[in-house]
Formats: structure tokens, sequence, C-alpha cells
């Protein structure tokens, strides 16, 4: 036995679990106390009760830890297609690769190949095989038909290519920064939820005055809250946000606004402008 050659231990370059315990408490004071609802994260979702992380989020993370990025696109356009499949590489201030992460984005996607005919006539000029009628679910349980007549792929070409960005540097964040426990990429970024109010949802029928002797005394009806009477337009702003990539917080600088909790008719109009 004394023979034997003595086994060298082996070096892994394990972290400190203190350094771990520290990254975690840097990541949930920087999710409760910096970054905000809508404008780095969507919508709380699903049984975990995770945040659905955004473009500024994943740059946020990315500049805490020093992360920096690079993409690698391939296109995988056809004729009728616009396609791209995008790697993103994080790497260290020293140049070292952290991770990757893959992302991709299409033409073909539900969102980008249908729109909401303008008007009846043009529906009719549109060939069969390039209009429909979709069922859209809209308020209370309500379902209604909008008819969509074929984008033209070429008109969607930088937005499909920053949202394949998008994903493959939201990705890469997840993984690089491992905060898969606070944030989630399950549902896509740039999706409205179930259930959620369809953009292109018909407008109410407008209410009939009510008259003085109808109205109810005052101070036994309270006035519905900014949040409830604005759902349908900060669901569209999200929507708009994501599908051209601008970030929401200068938007709402430049809008005089703290949040999209503060949205109202007036600066409703100045975001929808801003965002075309």
């Amino acid at each position: 036995m004394d023979d034997l050659p003595a086994v060298q231990e082996l070096a892994f370059p394990v972290v400190p679990v203190a350094a771990i315990r520290d990254r975690m408490t840097a990541v949930k004071q920087l999710s409760h106390e910096i970054m905000r609802e809508h404008v780095h994260y969507g919508s709380v979702t699903g049984p975990e009760g995770k945040k659905s992380l955004w473009k500024s989020g994943a740059e946020l993370l990315c500049m805490t830890f020093r992360i920096a990025w690079r993409f690698e696109v391939d296109d995988l356009s056809r004729p009728d297609e616009i396609r791209y499949r995008v790697r993103c590489t994080g790497m260290s201030a020293t140049g070292e690769i952290l991770g990757d992460g893959m992302g991709e984005c299409s033409s073909s996607e539900e969102k980008y190949k249908w729109r909401r005919a303008v008007v009846e006539q043009e529906w009719d000029a549109f060939p069969e095989s390039m209009r429909r009628e979709k069922f859209n679910r809209g308020k209370q349980g309500s379902f209604y038909l909008t008819k969509q007549v074929r984008t033209e792929p070429a008109d969607y070409g930088n937005t499909i290519l920053k949202m394949a960005c998008k994903r493959a540097h939201v990705a890469m964040t997840l993984g690089v920064t491992g905060t898969s426990d606070e944030f989630t990429q399950d549902l896509d970024d740039d999706e409205q939820g179930p259930g959620d109010p369809p953009s292109d949802e018909p407008a109410p029928a407008p209410r009939q005055p009510q008259r003085k002797s109808e109205s109810a005394p005052a101070g036994q009806r309270e006035p519905p809250s900014t949040s409830d009477t604005m759902k349908g337009e900060r669901a569209f702003i999200e929507r708009k946000l994501r599908e051209t990539g601008k970030d929401l917080a200068p938007l709402l600088a430049e809008a005089g606004m703290g949040s999209l909790e503060d949205l109202n008719e007036d600066n409703f109009k100045v975001l929808k402008g801003m965002l075309g």
C-alpha cells in the first residue's frame, strides 16, 4: 500500500456558498427595489409567481453583474418568410465566455402573419387564400369575429430580427445570472397572456347619458379606478412595446408618467403616437 502513488486532489472552480448567497440576495434586492413591473418585467404569471423578464430587465441584470454580450445571427429567410435564429453570448469584463442563449423569430408567427383588415373593402379585395375570419376572446367570456388579411413579411423584417435578438438575450441572461427562480421566459415576452383583452377588440357601444333622476345619490357609488378603466389601453401599450422592442422608461419620462398605472386618456394618446 505504501508503494501506491499519492492521489492528487482535483481543483474544481467551485464558487463559495457565501458568494452564491450574496448573489441571490443582490438579485432579490434588484427585483424588489429597483425593477418595476411593465418596465423591466411583465405581469406575474403561473402558480410559482415568477415574473416574465423583459429586454430592459435583462439589460439591468447584465449591467449589475457586468456582463457584456454579442449576437450571432443566422438568416433562415425564404421568399415568403422572414426568419432569424440568434445566439447571444455573455462575456465577462476580461472576455471570458460565461454562457449563451438562443432565440428565434419568424414572420409566420400568428401576430406577424395576420393583421386586421382596415375596412370591409380591403378584406374583399384579398384572395380567399390570404384572408380569414378569426374568433377572438372578448371581455367577460364573450367572443367576436375579426376579419384579417395576410401581411407583407418584409414589412416586419427589422422587428423580427430585433425580437429574435431579444429572446436570445433574455435566455442568456437567465442562464448566466442564474435567476430562473425569480424570472421566467416560459410565456413568450411578446405575447399577451391567456385571457388578456386583445388589442383589436371592438370598442364598446356608446353609453346612453344617465338621467339625473336615475343617478345614485352622492357618496353611494365610487367611480371606477384608472387602472380598471384603462386596462385595455395598457394591454395595447404593452403589446406595442414588445412588437417594436422599445424601452418603456424613456417613453414614460417623455409623457410625464411614473408608470403605466398612471395611464389616462391624454397620455395614452401620447404613448400611442410615440410607439407608432
